[in-house]
């Protein structure tokens, strides 16, 4: 992975996002530090993936539709950016190692449990329960964001990344047990929704 590719990626949508954006960042206090994560965001637009890893100052990885690794030269960018193809139509074995190894290694996994972009008053509970799966199957915390006003680059309100207090695994359950993975899934949503009340 080209750590230079990838910093002038994240410097590039930094300034971006700050001029035309006029981005507003909180509760950067809420990301562990020394231990891998997961950031649970909502998702309104293609702006949420590099809105929320520019926000940060930590290198994240994010997982993209197998789609958009058809074309050799984009394929080839977005590894560089840290992006690794997820198959949505079914049970992706490898990208679940994936996911589960960057976690292991104490490093920073975006996900957008929507599954699919939604309008900014989209419904919540809509999350897929893939998001528990991880976090109990890894034992690392998830940290609620809510992106907003992303729908287009010179928003009239500003946008906004806003991360909320860390939700972790259930002490003492099993890592693959599916009534705690649901549990901190539920956690994570009503995470995200204290952050949209809040606002």
């Amino acid at each position: 992975m080209s750590a230079p590719v990838y910093f002038i990626g994240w410097s590039f949508f930094r300034i971006i996002f700050r001029i035309f954006g006029r981005v507003k960042v909180s509760g950067l206090k809420n990301i562990p530090a020394g231990s891998g994560c997961i950031i649970a965001s909502n998702h309104i637009s293609n702006f949420d993936p590099p809105l929320v890893g520019s926000s940060l100052n930590k290198r994240i990885y994010y997982m993209g539709k197998k789609e958009l690794f058809e074309n050799p030269v984009f394929a080839w960018v977005l590894r560089q950016m840290n992006v690794f193809p997820v198959n949505r139509e079914g049970s992706d074995h490898g990208a679940i190692r994936t996911a589960l190894k960057i976690l292991s290694g104490k490093k920073i996994l975006l996900m957008f449990p929507q599954g699919t972009r939604m309008a900014d008053d989209g419904d919540l509970l809509n999350f897929k329960g893939g998001i528990g799966f991880f976090a109990c199957r890894a034992r690392v915390p998830v940290v609620p964001c809510l992106v907003q006003n992303t729908e287009a680059l010179f928003p009239r309100r500003r946008m906004r990344v806003t991360f909320g207090e860390p939700v972790y695994p259930p002490a003492g359950e099993g890592k693959q047990n599916k009534e705690a993975a649901r549990f901190l899934a539920e956690e994570v949503i009503a995470g995200i929704k204290k952050l949209k009340g809040s606002d």
